[in-house]
């Protein structure tokens, strides 16, 4: 920019627009600000009529545009003051102005000028200056200037601050403020980790500051993110910085450091093997063709070697992550992937997009969410893969390595073979041998997608083997063969005994293989003879420390470490290169060689004092978990109680398969001896979490366990027992929610009514009958369903849902209000209990509530026409199902995100989220599914014209679910369409059977729904034969029963299918009624115009066309 120029007039336009003249704001109106930001975007330069008119109208300018450009430009001119604003032959252009901007541009040059002269004081005061102009918007903010000059020019301006930021790191550099720039730029470096220029700064910075194994561990860090991320060695910058490392004046030679002599040659072995390994060869066709690799071996085995030489012969860009046994959430890998996946993007994201990532990534620890220590557990898997996947595609990474996956828990290991299933990006995983492979994973790889690491051939050592170790020409085949006997060609030993020897080597020339073989002796096993050497030379404060860091994991050392080692041996064991600065062990040689080690007793007692120490910590009970088992022996009543927390905590998180593998451990860990009732308790919650999880075949032990608990009378010494019978009970009735209950409803039934009759506790017994409701809905009693959810409504309605703890029973009744209120005449209380729910959730903390309440309230939307209620409903069921997302949530999600887009007319998503819905849903109640997905297909076809393509579904649907009479006026208007299914005679055969009676169709949430689509039948029976005096009698019966609810949209149960107000119109224009017509048809375009909905809003408004 040219130099700033300082006027009269200050236009700020780094955040929310400001202009200041002679010190007072001027106030602006919407389109001046627009106009007024254009020009001072391209300052001093003019813009020309057209860009300025594209700014104010984006769809294209009015016929009246000129004219009224020229009124907003000169009523600016005339707030400004005279000459701000100047036409020109070119446009108009600002002049005399001082703009924010150039300010920042200004100081961002004298600084950067103050630096080179070496004048740093000046240039640390320049560049606070100009971070004061900096400006501090959000990606929402960002978004708001559009994508032209605006934007541009705030983007340059963050690009200058953070230039700015850099020239105030190497100005506290120069002048001395070591650490204090090592601090900043250990934030900088976080922030755009990719900035090369950055990790040189800080390197330097900790080397001035006397911490060298601190800037070596940087150096480390800094290339792994640049090869990680772009495939790429680091510049030459970085090599540089590091080579200060060694400088000595008396030697050129550096001194001997295995951790940078192992990065170095690990990188060169594995350039070395990614063009020619038949592993190379085998994993990329893996990864081409399904997405998903998986590597077996050890550390000795190469198999990171083998992971970094993959990713270099795909020239992918790659991004790492690991898995700990240990780790503070279960999908902790997923959410560092996404980390990274960030910080490589330098956090340039759409706002909705960013938003969901901070969801993610931001800490939380709130009550009643669990105990994770990481948001990221709390969103849905599915969505953690969805923004993985985007972020992927954004940053162009086509390549994500997981290491050490036998680690992962169930739920984890799944994800992240789906991720690479999916085919947005391809996965790698590697694990220490495939009997530890999840079943998971290997049911998405296949038996041929799990590769061992193999030892290299003679032949390949003999290729590679000269570029490792300097041979005399003419010997490659003898030190290929010397190499195998040394390491029989495992990789992993290939690249400790090359370092080794590199490091032993200091001749000029190449030495002979004889003097390789002398090198050799001294190296073999010399990483592993090191670390215990140095293991043992350690002070016992230091040993300590490594000790415990060992037997607590990666990811709980720095949890307790400080209350198990003093900070002295922390600070000793990480200068020793065994513990990283934050306390966990560098590698897993560490690991192995600490672990070999330790006597089995001191081991135990190691793990009892972390399990401990990390409970006063408050660490996650997963992660205590694993140590209270491991000392089992010295206190067994805390391991069986940490195990069972354990598995409830992973309920709350809504990872029920580990929730179920928990609960095993501690029936395993109960004697013969234990108390009937403490057995009964950990079954039934085993049980229940195998509900949530959603496993096929549940119902049956669920319902078997609940009939042997409600056998016997409570235990009067056991208070628990009575709280164990009640909740088997609730399991069961809630059997309606999430599984296929079948030839099992009648057991189901009895159970619950025998539970209910014995509950003395009024609110637990309204608790169990409104869960109870849900059953009888689906067993088909309408009546009873209703019957008991009142008799729960009232029985609570004396408590504040809001109370935290007495509103409980309130929160956990007013659910069922779905399908026991499921008729139109319901509405309004539908609305009421959704709101108060809804409220209740967020003042009481209770994110289960809330979802319920959002959930009750996207039905009402749907019939109310409440577009936005509907679209919030769908954003926060969204959010929450990670929170609570058992296997019914996570269908309901699925299928409230479908009807809304629906309802926006976008039907291909409407039907992947319909197809979302099934396959979420299917493995546990595969009829209730199909049958949700088959009433959501119905009117997604009806909408595009083919819904004779279900006619062979619909027809099946009738035989198998004869008493639902909404399928049978389905089959009638899919037979009466024209199209391959057409056939009038079997379309009035349906409407004959299902209007025969005198109350036709069962008043329940289908209620509406089955009248609506046999007055679409009749009228199109009635366009072919209007003399039909049935089909007339038929088309009155269905106008008196849908005329009440003309204004009100047709929900069944998961979707809407329009207004009613649609099919009264055309049943009324058909029977010549065109007053009634057009009522009708207006009711219907309001209602459309409520929810905006273009497909329902074209068809209502047709239907007005033609009553006029």
């Amino acid at each position: 920019m040219p130099d700033a120029v300082t006027g009269d007039v200050r236009v700020r336009l780094l955040g929310p627009l400001r202009v200041e003249c002679a010190g007072e704001d001027v106030p602006l109106t919407p389109t001046e600000e627009v106009l007024l930001r254009a020009l001072a975007s391209v300052y001093p330069e003019p813009m020309s009529l057209v860009g300025l008119e594209r700014r104010l109208w984006p769809d294209g300018p009015p016929s009246s545009a000129r004219a009224s450009l020229h009124n907003h430009l000169s009523r600016l001119r005339r707030k400004l003051g005279d000459p701000t604003v100047v036409r020109t032959s070119h446009g108009y252009r600002l002049v005399g102005v001082g703009l924010d901007a150039r300010e920042l541009d200004d100081a961002l040059t004298r600084a950067d000028a103050a630096v080179c002269a070496g004048d740093h004081a000046r240039a640390l005061r320049l560049a606070e200056q100009g971070l004061r102009l900096a400006p501090t918007l959000d990606a929402a903010d960002l978004d708001a200037f559009g994508q032209g000059p605006e934007q541009g020019l705030l983007r340059a301006s963050q690009d200058a601050a953070q230039s700015l930021l850099e020239l105030r790191a190497e100005a506290l550099l120069g002048s001395g403020q070591h650490r204090t720039a090592a601090s900043l730029l250990r934030e900088l470096t976080r922030a755009q980790p990719l900035r090369e220029h950055r990790w040189t700064l800080l390197i330097e910075a900790l080397i001035a500051s006397g911490r060298r194994a601190d800037a070596l561990a940087t150096w480390s860090e800094a290339r792994q993110v640049v090869v990680d991320q772009l495939g790429l060695e680091p510049g030459p910058s970085l090599s540089q910085a590091v080579s200060r490392l060694w400088d000595d004046p008396e030697s050129d030679e550096p001194p001997d450091h295995a951790e940078l002599r192992l990065v170095r040659t690990r990188a060169r072995l594995a350039a070395l093997l990614a063009d020619s390994w038949t592993l190379v060869r085998a994993a990329r066709e893996l990864l081409d063709r399904d997405g998903v690799a998986v590597l077996t071996g050890g550390e000795w085995h190469g198999v990171e070697v083998a992971t970094s030489a993959i990713a270099a012969s795909r020239s992918s860009s790659t991004v790492t992550a690991r898995c700990d046994r240990t780790p503070p959430a279960p999908l902790q890998p997923l959410v560092d992937i996404l980390r990274r996946l960030d910080d490589k993007g330098g956090h340039t994201l759409p706002p909705e997009l960013a938003w969901e990532v901070a969801q993610v990534l931001t800490p939380t620890r709130r009550p009643g969410y669990g105990a994770s220590q990481l948001g990221a557990v709390r969103d849905p898997t599915q969505r953690l893969l969805r923004l993985v996947g985007d972020l992927a595609e954004r940053t162009g990474t086509r390549l994500v390595v997981v290491h050490d996956v036998h680690l992962a828990g169930p739920t984890t290991a799944a994800a992240l073979a789906r991720l690479g299933a999916e085919g947005r990006v391809s996965v790698l995983l590697t694990v220490c041998d495939a009997d530890s492979l999840a079943r998971s994973v290997r049911d998405v790889a296949g038996p041929d997608g799990v590769l061992a690491v193999p030892p290299l051939t003679t032949g390949e050592l003999e290729r590679i083997g000269p570029a490792l170790i300097a041979i005399p020409e003419g010997r490659e085949h003898a030190l290929a063969r010397w190499l195998m006997e040394q390491t029989g060609g495992l990789v992993g030993q290939l690249l400790a005994l090359a370092a080794s020897v590199d490091a032993q080597s200091r001749s000029a020339a190449p030495p002979t293989l004889d003097q390789i073989r002398v090198l050799a002796e001294r190296s073999s096993g010399v990483v592993a003879r090191r670390l215990q050497e140095q293991l043992e030379s350690l002070s016992p404060a230091a040993r300590r420390a490594v000790e415990v860091a060992v037997v607590a994991g990666g990811a709980l050392a720095p949890v307790v470490l400080p209350g198990l080692a003093d900070d002295h041996g922390r600070r000793a064991a990480s200068v020793a290169s065994f513990l990283t600065a934050d306390g966990a062990p560098t590698s897993r040689m560490v690991v192995d060689t600490v672990d070999r080690d330790l006597a089995d007793a001191q081991r135990t007692e190691l793990h009892l004092a972390v399990a401990e120490t990390a409970e006063r910590c408050g660490a996650a009970w997963a992660q205590i978990a694993p140590h209270r088992l491991a000392s089992y022996d010295l206190d067994p009543r805390a391991a069986l109680a940490a195990v069972s927390e354990a598995g409830d905590e992973a309920c709350q998180l809504g990872t029920y398969p580990e929730a179920c593998a928990w609960f095993d451990d501690a029936l395993a860990l109960l004697g013969e001896e234990a108390p009937p009732w403490t057995v009964l308790d950990l079954r039934q919650r085993r049980e229940e979490a195998s509900r949530l999880a959603g496993t096929p075949g549940h119902e049956q032990t669920l319902l078997e366990l609940a009939e042997l608990i409600q056998g016997p009378a409570p235990d009067p010494d056991d208070p628990a027992s009575a709280t164990v019978r009640r909740r088997a009970a609730l399991s069961v009735a809630r059997l309606g929610g999430t599984s296929e209950v079948g030839a099992l409803d009648r057991r189901a039934v009895d159970l619950t009514d025998q539970a209910l009759a014995a509950e003395p506790d009024p609110h637990e017994r309204a608790v169990l009958a409104a869960a109870t409701s849900l059953l009888h809905s689906m067993t088909g009693d309408v009546e009873r369903c209703r019957g008991l959810f009142e008799a729960a409504d009232r029985l609570t309605t004396d408590l504040d849902a809001a109370d935290p703890v007495r509103g409980r029973p309130r929160r956990a009744v007013l659910p069922y209000a779905y399908l026991s209120l499921g008729r139109p005449d319901d509405l309004e209380r539908r609305v009421a209990h959704g709101t108060e729910l809804r409220d209740a959730g967020t003042s009481a903390d209770d994110p289960e509530a809330e979802y319920e309440g959002w959930h009750l309230l996207a039905s009402c939307a749907l019939q109310s026409g409440d577009g936005e209620l509907l679209r919030s409903a769908c954003e926060r069921l969204d959010l929450l199902a990670g929170v609570v997302g058992d296997a019914g949530r996570r269908w309901q999600a699925e299928y409230v995100r479908a009807a809304t887009h629906a309802v926006d007319g976008d039907l291909a998503a409407a039907e992947r989220h319909a197809e979302a819905a099934l396959a979420a849903a299917s493995g546990v109640a595969p009829s209730r599914a199909m049958a949700a997905y088959g009433g959501q297909l119905l009117e997604l076809r009806r909408l595009d014209g083919r819904l004779s393509e279900l006619v062979p579904m619909l027809e099946q649907a009738v035989l198998d679910q004869p008493t639902t009479a909404a399928w049978r006026a389905a089959a009638a208007h899919a037979r009466a369409v024209s199209g391959d299914g057409h056939d009038p005679g079997a379309a009035r055969a349906h409407l004959d059977a299902l209007l025969a009676p005198a109350e036709p169709l069962t008043r329940d949430f289908l209620w509406l729904a089955g009248w609506t689509y046999a007055g679409r039948a009749v009228r199109i029976l009635l366009g072919e034969d209007l003399a039909d005096d049935r089909l007339l009698a038929h088309a009155v019966r269905c106008r008196e029963a849908l005329a009440p609810w003309a204004a009100v949209g047709v929900w069944q149960g998961t979707c809407t299918y329009g207004p009613a107000g649609t099919v009264l119109a055309a049943l009324d224009l058909v029977l010549g009624d065109r007053e009634a017509a057009q009522a009708h048809a207006r009711a219907a375009v309001e209602w459309s115009q409520r929810i905006g909905s273009p497909v329902y809003a074209a068809e209502a408004h047709a239907l007005l066309e033609d009553g006029r």
